[in-house]
């Protein structure tokens, strides 16, 4: 089967498209046959060597996959049979090739009529977003500021975050000319000096949420302009600096504040129920008419110069690979 293999930790020449043998699933496990895959920045950490990404060397990156389950299944499967279309999350990677296997406890029927290009991108990209929202718990009035507006999960944010009825939404941007990616009302605020300055003047004050993917200095100075209640939910570290230090038991006493993170691969990898009903509910979100934007489609072709852009922050919405010819 072909795949896109990342030979060791490093840039664009340690990135192949090669033949594997298509793996056979265990217990508690389904062969999906996959028709799409969505591309994450989890990929370019993986490639970077970033702890917790790629599991073993050559690494098959790839952390959400569409497709069909292939037969047989593993031992103890007893929701899903053959020709089942599903989504599934693929922690371990491996979603950049034509078969993965998945567990099974990750792996969530699609719903009929839902485009399956578009359900790619669920697994990773909207349960996500769903997950950070039910964390955040903001109500109607309050502000929420998304310090990487643009990408997928940023995206996927301001669409949740409107659904629940938040219409004061700032997005921060890596530039002003990413500002026509936003959606749903999305004020945009381009990071750089005076960043956090310009969002509290966006949002009238304080800002209630943080959702903070960009981590380093970013994440750094967000708690200092939360309003008192405020909430700060760190879920990635694109920027590649080290952590910084959490404000003291004192400080978040004092203005009440809670400080938390989310991984969605942590949940996966040692809570895989929770992260089923994060599916779960982004799909039946996206059934009741959730409007989740058509993805960006890649082939084979395309895949390693689409996955070098997002790494690179030059890409705006999701971009998913087409993995079957012809498909989308």
């Amino acid at each position: 089967m072909r795949t896109l293999e990342m030979t060791e930790p490093g840039t664009a020449d340690v990135l192949r498209l090669t033949d594997r043998p298509v793996p056979a699933p265990g217990p508690g496990q389904v062969l999906i046959r996959v028709t799409f895959a969505g591309l994450n920045f989890a990929d370019a950490l993986a490639r970077r060597g970033a702890p917790g990404y790629a599991l073993n060397w050559p690494f098959v990156p790839g952390l959400e996959v569409a497709g069909t389950v292939e037969g047989p299944v593993g031992d103890g499967v007893g929701h899903l049979v053959p020709g089942d279309q599903v989504v599934a999350l693929t922690p371990g990677g491996g979603g950049f090739a034509e078969y993965v296997v998945a567990d099974a406890r990750l792996a969530s029927p699609v719903p009929a009529g839902v485009d399956l290009a578009t359900a790619s991108t669920v697994p990773v990209t909207w349960a996500t977003a769903l997950g950070l929202v039910r964390r955040a718990l903001p109500v109607t009035g309050e502000s929420v500021l998304i310090t990487s507006a643009a990408g997928g999960v940023g995206s996927a944010l301001a669409t949740v975050l409107t659904r629940h009825g938040i219409t004061r939404v700032i997005g921060g941007i890596s530039s002003a000319a990413k500002s026509s990616a936003l959606r749903g009302g999305v004020v945009p605020v381009v990071r750089g000096e005076d960043f956090f300055a310009r969002a509290v003047e966006a949002a009238g004050g304080p800002i209630d949420v943080v959702l903070d993917s960009v981590g380093g200095p970013v994440l750094g100075e967000a708690a200092s302009h939360l309003a008192t209640g405020g909430r700060l939910i760190s879920y990635g570290a694109a920027a590649g600096h080290p952590d910084p230090d959490s404000p003291g038991p004192a400080a978040l006493r004092k203005n009440n504040l809670t400080v938390s993170g989310f991984s969605i691969l942590g949940l996966a990898r040692s809570a895989p129920q929770r992260v089923e009903a994060l599916v779960t509910g982004s799909l039946t979100l996206l059934g009741d008419g959730l409007e989740i934007p058509t993805p960006t489609l890649v082939g084979w072709d395309g895949l390693v110069e689409a996955h070098l852009r997002q790494s690179e922050g030059l890409t705006t919405g999701k971009v998913v690979l087409a993995a079957v010819t012809g498909e989308g």
